[in-house]
């Protein structure tokens, strides 16, 4: 009787340190699970990374993290409607010194074979990476491709030009290369300013618009007139043609009435032509041969 009470005291006690010794936990899709060791000199972190599903460990001296590896997509702004109660707006510089405001849209995730590497680095959570490392990635390579521009260039031309620099630059920084991928960077809505710079801009984009209008109004007359213009040497043109074209028919109805003329006719109108001409004296008469030849006497 004893020694079955002892057995199943030495089970009870086996179960319970097993139960101690071993854990189960369990990784969702979409995460990483990794198993840091929190005891000895190097409390380090096991460069395994399960992917989905149970993982068992010793609670006692090892500890299971999940991190996510799906795209992590943030928006830093200063309006509270986007998530947070703090003022997360971005700001830079242009070369002139004027201070930019803006929200900034960042999209990114770690790649999976490399939890572990920045667990070790990082030694924090998703969001801390998102708010701290990252965000002070972002708001330096922003600057660093704004503060050789100038301000109206800043707000207009080279706005997404500057967004897809920052992001190259990200990509170009060895820690991030290694262990993130970057899916975009872009400002969202309008940049903001203190008010006097404001002003000023406003000033300067209606005096361009008034001088836009004002172009594109003398533009307008200027393509009337050459369109009257247009209209009267069409008109030039179509009687030019129409003259040509009379010439050539009265050059045509000369070559016709020329070749139809026989030799009968000319002869008819030679006699004619003398006929009208002879004063009616005759001058004299040859002879020549027996026979006689009446020249006739023609006033030139």
């Amino acid at each position: 009787m004893n020694s079955r009470i002892t057995r199943f005291a030495l089970l009870g006690l086996l179960a319970l340190v097993m139960s101690f010794s071993t854990a189960c936990t369990r990784i969702d899709p979409g995460y990483g699970g990794i198993v840091v060791d929190l005891n000895g000199a190097d409390k380090g972190v096991d460069d395994i990374v399960v992917q989905t599903g149970r993982i068992f460990y010793n609670p006692i001296g090892k500890a299971v993290y999940q991190v996510p590896h799906f795209m992590q997509r943030v928006a830093w702004t200063l309006s509270p409607a986007e998530g947070s109660r703090d003022n997360e707006e971005i700001t830079f510089n242009s070369i002139e010194g004027t201070v930019i405001k803006t929200d900034v849209g960042f999209a990114w995730a770690v790649k999976v074979e490399r939890i572990p590497h920045v667990f070790v680095k990082l030694r924090t959570n998703v969001n801390d990476i998102t708010d701290g490392y990252m965000r002070s990635q972002v708001r330096g390579s922003i600057a660093e491709c704004a503060e050789t521009k100038p301000l109206d260039l800043i707000y207009g031309a080279e706005k997404s030009a500057i967004a897809k620099c920052a992001l190259r630059k990200l990509e170009a920084v060895p820690f991030i290369a290694d262990n993130f991928n970057l899916e975009y960077l872009t400002f969202i809505g309008a940049f903001r300013f203190d008010p006097k710079v404001q002003d000023a801009i406003n000033n300067k984009i209606a005096a361009e618009n008034e001088a836009t209008a004002v172009e594109k109004a003398a533009e307008g007359v200027a393509n009337a007139a050459r369109t009257e213009a247009s209209g009267q040497a069409d008109a030039i043109r179509l009687v030019s043609i129409a003259e040509r074209d009379a010439k050539f028919a009265a050059a045509e109805g000369n070559l016709k009435l020329q070749k139809s003329l026989t030799n009968a006719v000319l002869q008819y109108q030679e006699i004619e032509m003398y006929r009208t001409r002879w004063n009616g004296e005759v001058s004299r008469v040859n002879m020549s041969g027996g026979g006689a030849l009446l020249n006739f006497s023609m006033d030139d």
